[in-house]
């Protein structure tokens, strides 16, 4: 069994699954296409939410009160 998704990588649009190579269809997984949706949408969140938190340590390691 292979899958292979096929676009540009902000998009999930064409996912096929091949059996074999000679039989190729469209796959209307809609389960696979949201958890790959959900797994871009959480490695954005958790980039946003790691990089928020390196800027607080830096905030914090480099703010001198006065």
């Amino acid at each position: 069994m292979r899958i292979s998704v096929i676009g540009s990588p902000g998009t999930c649009c064409n996912v096929s699954l091949s059996l074999s190579d000679e039989t190729e269809k469209p796959l209307p997984a809609i389960i696979l296409i949201s958890q790959i949706v959900l797994w871009q949408i959480a490695e954005d969140a958790l980039m946003a939410f790691f990089m928020v938190y390196v800027f607080n340590m830096r905030f914090h390691l480099f703010y001198i009160p006065q």
